[in-house]
Formats: structure tokens, C-alpha cells, sequence
């Protein structure tokens, strides 16, 4: 926990949307109406939950909340209308001209936010919070490693960085050592030197969960780079490809305590070594056929829940197969049937249904 005399004042609140600016045409636009929301109050929901990391730190170290409205994705992932992200921030900065002074402000923001008018949603958004809680208070922030970085973003946030693991198992952990950091900034424990490196790739998904993986060798060198006391924070955004920007590509962010020199020179290094190693990147996931007959394969070997004494039942974890390629936030529907026809076709099995 940490410790200190001084009274924090922590406003909360967003808008937190993966745009795929391809599927706009398809889904239409994300009106105000297609968003979540969570007002003031009711954003004490989130407690414990992957969006609920500031709420959670600033219960643990007893800093004061400042709940305002955050609204997210909810199945329509085409881009945010002007008149939805105009309503968001209008309604966050009326709350926050209410409740100053803010000592840090917690934006939760995804990282690749498209609106009709400006590609740079996260950047935009902050400019506008900064200009109502002044140039003293801090703006910080975690994304989704599958983000963006811009100068504005830069220029606007006293600390921005993402989160490590894909799949993202690390929202809320990653979130609360992002505001502990701005409390450090606020006190003027630290002074962030932010650096980040734009590279031309768009990767496709790349888990960091398995060894040897292209994402998990990233996720590694990152943690690694961490080790130097001097560097607060070492991430790396695989990027969001899905959205036809000048933004899509991989970023590294580097952020040091005061030494400019160290923060250019570990982002060089590390973008470097992805852009000479990104042919690992290229690696495909199986077909639906070859994944199916793994499936078989390892139910064969293991055996069917119904040939299985009660006692092996108990024991028994189902096979989960992600159709990564019908992945709604990549703008498709959800519903396709290529997995069921390919689970027919190898087998003939019971298919049960839940709704």
C-alpha cells in the first residue's frame, strides 16, 4: 500500500470502444444508444472486475473517487458517431467542472477508438479533460495492447501504457499500477520520460500465453527491460488492424524516470528486434478441418464424457475451440457454422445447444 499525508482526489470515467472501421458498413455506425454506460454511482460496479483497477487501488489505499460516466463497447464495433463521443465527453466534463479541484484522472480508454471525425479518439479525449482540470492534474492511463499511440495521446497523458498478455488477463492488475504511477507523478516521486516507437507491421493475433510464441518472446523482453529501476514501464502494442488509419501498426512505449537517453534507446532497441523478427509473426493458426481433428484426436485419447466412470466425469474439462476467425471485434458476425459442418462432417456427435 501505498502510504502518504495528502488526500488524492481520483476522477474516473471513458469511453472505451475497438473500432473496426471496415465493419461500419455493414453494422453502421456506434450511436450513444449502442453503448454501455455506467453513471457516477453505478460505476462501483466494476469493482473487481477487469475495468475496475483504479476503482479497486483507490479503494485499497483510501484515495477519494470521483466516479463519472463510462460507457463501452457493447456488440456494434463500426465507428463511434460524432454525436456519441460528443455526448460522452460533454457529460464527463460537466461532472468534472463540478467536483474540482482533480488531482489525477483516470481516462478509460481502449487504445484504438475511431470516431466518424477523428481517427485519434483517445488523444481527443484527453485534450478535452485537460483543458477543464488544468495543466497540474494528471491524466493517466492503460489500454488494450491491440491500440495505437499518437503525439496528441503523448502530449496529453502523464502516463500511458497497455496492458502485457493476450488473451488480456491482465486489465485490472495493469490498470492499477497505472494510477499508482500517476499518484507518484502528482506527488513528485517520479518524472516520466515517455518514448514511443511506431512499426510498420499489422501482427496478426499472437497470444502471449505459450511459450515461444512471437507475443510471449515481446511480453518477455518487455519484463526483462523492466528489471532497470530507471525504467517505470516497458510495454509493447501489437496494434489493431482492423481500422483503415494512419495510426495501424506496432508500438513499443518505453517510460523512464528522467533519462531521456535510456527511454530512446531501449525503444529503439526493442522495435528493432520485432521488425527483424517479425517473419515469426506470420505464423497461422490451423484450418477448421486440422483443428476439429485434433479435437477427435485428443477426445479419443482422453475419452467421451459419456464411456466415463462417475468419478472420471467429475474430473472431466471440455474441449473450448475459438473460432478466432469470426471474432465480432474483427467485424464479423459470431454466428458463422464452418466449425459445426467441419465437427459433423469428421464425426457424427451429439451437438447440444445452449442460448
Amino acid at each position: 500500500m501505498m502510504s502518504t499525508s495528502k488526500k488524492i482526489r481520483v476522477a474516473i470515467g471513458g469511453l472505451f470502444h475497438e473500432t473496426n472501421t471496415y465493419a461500419t458498413a455493414l453494422t453502421g455506425p456506434t450511436t450513444l444508444d449502442d453503448l454501455v454506460v455506467y453513471r457516477k454511482e453505478e460505476m462501483f460496479k466494476l469493482i473487481g472486475t477487469a475495468m475496475g483497477g483504479p476503482i479497486d487501488e483507490c479503494l485499497e489505499n483510501g484515495w477519494e473517487i470521483v466516479p463519472t460516466v463510462f460507457r463501452h463497447v457493447n456488440n456494434t464495433f463500426g465507428m463511434v458517431t460524432d454525436e456519441a463521443y460528443a455526448s460522452v465527453q460533454e457529460e464527463i466534463i460537466s461532472i468534472l467542472a463540478q467536483e474540482e479541484p482533480i488531482d489525477i484522472f483516470y481516462l478509460m480508454v481502449h487504445g484504438a477508438g475511431v470516431v466518424l471525425n477523428t481517427p485519434d479518439l483517445e488523444g481527443e479525449l484527453a485534450k478535452s479533460i485537460r483543458q477543464t482540470i488544468g495543466p497540474n492534474a494528471k491524466i493517466v492511463s492503460s489500454t488494450d495492447l491491440h491500440g495505437k499511440v499518437t503525439d496528441l495521446i503523448a502530449q496529453e497523458y502523464d502516463f500511458y501504457t497497455t496492458c502485457k498478455e493476450y488473451a488480456h488477463i491482465d486489465f485490472n492488475p495493469c490498470a492499477r499500477d497505472a494510477l499508482r504511477q500517476g499518484v507518484e507523478i502528482f506527488l513528485g516521486q517520479i518524472t516520466p520520460t515517455f518514448c514511443y516507437k511506431k512499426i510498420p507491421i499489422l501482427l496478426p493475433p499472437s497470444t502471449t500465453m505459450i511459450e515461444g510464441a512471437f507475443g510471449a518472446q515481446i511480453k518477455d523482453r518487455c519484463l526483462q527491460h523492466e528489471l532497470n529501476d530507471e525504467i517505470i514501464n516497458c510495454s509493447v502494442m501489437h496494434g489493431f488492424p482492423y481500422q483503415d488509419t494512419e495510426y495501424c501498426g506496432m508500438y513499443v512505449l518505453v517510460t523512464t524516470n528522467n533519462n531521456t537517453e535510456l527511454a530512446d534507446s531501449v525503444s529503439e532497441e526493442l522495435a528493432q528486434w520485432i521488425w527483424n523478427n517479425r517473419e515469426q509473426g506470420l505464423k497461422l493458426p490451423p484450418s477448421v478441418k486440422d483443428t476439429v481433428a485434433e479435437v477427435f484426436a485428443l477426445l479419443d485419447k482422453r475419452g467421451y464424457y459419456e464411456s466415463l466412470s462417475q468419478e472420471q466425469k467429475s474430473n472431466h474439462k471440455p474441449i473450448i475451440i475459438a473460432d478466432i476467425g469470426d471474432n465480432p471485434g474483427g467485424g464479423c458476425t459470431g454466428d458463422t457454422t464452418h466449425l459445426l459442418r467441419e465437427l459433423m462432417a469428421q464425426k457424427s456427435c451429439k451437438i447440444a445447444f445452449f442460448l
